[in-house]
Formats: C-alpha cells, sequence, structure tokens
C-alpha cells in the first residue's frame, strides 16, 4: 500500500511538472515589433539566420542556416549614410552599395537608374526589428520569402 502511494506521488508530480513545461512560453524565438522610433539600431553586419519559403497547400517550409556549412547572407546597413548592401560571404569579392529610402516598416533599395525621371528601385523590403534589437526580420517583396537576421 506504501508502494503505491509513492508510485502515484511520483505520477502526480510528473504530471504537474510536465503542465508546467508545456505551458511556459519558448523564449528561443525572438519578438518582432514594427514601431521604430529611432534608425540606428538598424546599423551594422546582419547575418542570414533563419530563411521562410512559404507554401501554398502545406506549411512553410523553414531552413535554418548554419554559416559555418553553408554559404552565408549578410547584409550591412548604414543608415547615416542611407547606404544598404548585400553580400554572398565568404565567396563575394567586391560588394556594391546601394542607396536606400526607410519609410516607416519599408525599406527601398535604389538601382541607380532612372526611367521617366523617376528611380528604379532594385529591391523592396518590409521589415521588423526585435525587442532587443539583436534579430531583424526581412519580407522580400519581390521573392514573397521570409528571412531573420541576426547580428554578430
Amino acid at each position: 500500500m506504501l508502494k503505491q502511494g509513492k508510485l502515484l506521488k511520483n505520477k502526480f508530480f510528473l504530471i504537474i511538472t510536465t503542465i508546467m513545461f508545456s505551458c511556459t512560453s519558448n523564449n528561443d524565438h525572438p519578438h518582432f515589433s514594427r514601431t521604430l522610433s529611432d534608425l540606428k539600431p538598424l546599423n551594422g553586419h546582419w547575418y542570414l539566420y533563419q530563411k521562410i519559403i512559404p507554401e501554398i497547400k502545406s506549411r512553410d517550409s523553414i531552413y535554418p542556416i548554419d554559416s559555418s556549412t553553408y554559404q552565408g547572407k549578410r547584409i550591412t546597413i548604414d543608415v547615416e549614410k542611407m547606404l544598404f548592401s548585400m553580400e554572398l560571404y565568404p565567396y563575394n569579392a567586391l560588394v556594391s552599395k546601394y542607396r536606400m529610402i526607410i519609410s516607416q516598416d519599408s525599406l527601398k533599395v535604389k538601382a541607380g537608374a532612372f526611367h521617366e525621371g523617376e528611380p528604379i528601385y532594385k529591391n523592396s523590403l518590409t521589415f521588423m526589428l526585435s525587442d532587443n534589437t539583436e534579430h531583424l526580420r526581412i519580407y522580400n517583396i519581390d521573392e514573397k520569402g521570409l528571412e531573420i537576421y541576426h547580428k554578430r
């Protein structure tokens, strides 16, 4: 009888512990927000951390990027000079810098050419910065894919 009571007590403890751990929030993933009053946290080098490709009929395909075994991708943003560059490392020797325009949560990269007096844009991106300003989530409007970058 004493052994059964101990077993029930251990089983009850295991169930309560499992419920507590399953209800806790997972802090591995950063929380992103669109509100950005100061653009200075955007400055610096951002390294590709995760790529999410939306699927039409099934779940999204999520690809974690390990830059030590995979060709990495780095974005450099200079808010003061309004310059944007994207490079694949370690193979990209010459990196082009493009002028950019930031308005609210969108970033437009100019191609450097004009058509009928209007600038042509090379890329249009929507971005969100994590609460701790260590992760940058970019939605590429042209490719319709999400990429998550982190600062090193």
